[in-house]
């Protein structure tokens, strides 16, 4: 697979993300978070096993071991992500766990000493900035009314510095399938991670003494809402495995990058079904935004292929 092979695939990931989004406003309509990741993590999985079943029999120890630490990261920062929220907004929650994009090249320097290109950082910095604007509707036509707005959120709490721990999981999530699809099958890895994760999930919901999906939580009741989950397992079956095998191809810090237009794909997303207006915010927050994501990847020097 050629780099822009694997930028674009990893773009069709993000999407699929961005409505994943929509798809998990509408599960939480029914169940709580924890609740929505063990219906989602445990389809996910059987998908997976059912799709790539001829794969089983290559799962070694390394790889049992592999997807169980992939398996508890990820359970971590999706949990602590959505456990933020009981405290924080939801605009400071969506920008703040984009600051992955600062972690990974910082983690892929300390720990492997991976160069940080100077006009990858400048890119960087420009989608924080994009992001701020799209994420907290700032009006760059109206930018007194904006302040005003953004001084009411300024004050940090609990749920901010949970985002933050969050994103840094995350960050090390990326860093580590970088480091494992070289050494195992991604596919295995995936389905130890994601059957992980239910596990987990399953866990988290008895110790918080939240029904469990499927076993003592009414199934009639949020019926209404199958195409969501569906979505979020099927898709997601896809996107995972999509994620980890493409990382073989491409470097973690830029897999970071192009992962974090998530929610601005969200936000296009949500503005098509009709579910919130189109802002200026949107508008110029985009443009900055992939202006930083084309910086970042290519320095403007285009035609040079760096990997």
């Amino acid at each position: 697979m050629k780099p822009w092979q694997a930028r674009i695939g990893l773009l069709a990931v993000a999407i699929i993300w961005a409505f994943g989004y929509i798809a998990t406003a509408e599960t939480l309509k029914y169940m709580s978070v924890t609740q929505m990741q063990v219906i989602r993590f445990t389809i996910t999985a059987l998908a997976l096993c059912i799709v790539f079943h001829k794969r089983l029999k290559k799962i070694t120890k390394q790889t049992v071991f592999f997807g169980l630490a992939l398996g508890i990261v990820f359970f971590a920062s999706m949990t602590i992500h959505s456990e933020a929220l009981e405290t924080t907004t939801v605009s400071k929650n969506a920008f703040l766990v984009v600051m992955n994009v600062v972690f990974v090249p910082i983690i892929m320097y300390v720990v492997f000493k991976t160069k940080i290109r100077s006009y990858f950082a400048f890119g960087v910095a420009t989608m924080i900035i994009g992001f701020f604007i799209l994420v907290f509707n700032v009006d760059i036509f109206d930018l007194a009314n904006s302040l005003a707005s953004l001084k009411s959120q300024a004050n940090i709490v609990l749920g901010d510095y949970l985002t933050i721990i969050a994103s840094f999981i995350f960050a090390m999530q990326i860093v580590m399938i970088g480091y494992f699809v070289t050494k195992d099958d991604p596919i295995n890895l995936t389905i130890i991670q994601m059957a992980t994760a239910a596990f987990l999930s399953i866990g988290y919901c008895l110790v918080t003494k939240q029904p469990i999906p499927l076993i003592n939580l009414d199934t009639a009741s949020w019926l209404p809402g199958l195409w969501a989950f569906l979505y979020l397992g099927i898709f997601g079956c896809f996107a995972f495995a999509g994620q980890i095998v493409i990382q073989k191809h491409i470097p973690a810090s830029n897999v970071a990058l192009i992962f974090s237009t998530e929610s601005m794909f969200a936000s296009m997303f949500s503005v098509l079904l009709g579910l919130e207006p189109l802002t200026t915010g949107l508008i110029v927050g985009a443009i900055v935004i992939t202006t930083g994501i084309v910086w970042a990847e290519t320095g403007f020097k285009f035609g040079e292929n760096e990997y």
